[in-house]
């Protein structure tokens, strides 16, 4: 009897004020858009600032180093391209550069039941073929 076959991970399509977002990623980079006039980072990405209501967004690599701000385990896979990975943990992370800067995310490399709120964590990357996400696993650092 054969294995059934498996089902890739969906990758997201780059809308484009995210692009820069993506490609980045691509190269192993976090790149965050930033003000230029009020240097205040903004994610996910837009076309204007907020702050401003102008085009004065650029991107900027950030350091990838957060913390857990919020997260869940899931025990169902609601697409098939999770099933392998089974269970695992979808997060709200906070990035250092700036209080409230958030993520929604994956958490690797460490089981649900040993993460808490406020652990270090630090960025990586999970290549889906021309698409690269950014996930973070908790920090060596701790």
């Amino acid at each position: 009897m054969t294995a059934p076959p498996t089902v890739a991970k969906p990758v997201p399509q780059p809308a484009f004020e995210s692009v820069e977002f993506w490609a980045a990623a691509r190269e192993h980079k976090l790149k965050i858009q930033r003000c230029t006039e009020t240097l205040k980072y903004i994610y996910p990405p837009d076309a204007v600032s907020p702050w401003t209501r102008r085009e004065t967004l650029e991107y900027v690599e950030v350091s990838g180093r957060a913390t857990l701000y919020s997260y869940a385990g899931l025990n169902q896979a609601f697409h098939a391209g999770f099933a392998d990975d089974l269970p695992y943990v979808i997060a709200l992370v906070e990035l250092e550069e700036q209080p409230g800067l958030r993520m929604i995310t994956n958490i690797i490399g460490t089981p649900l039941e040993e993460l808490s709120i406020g652990l270090p964590l630090m960025v990586d990357f999970e290549d889906r073929g021309d698409q690269t996400i950014p996930i973070f696993r908790v920090s060596k650092d701790m």
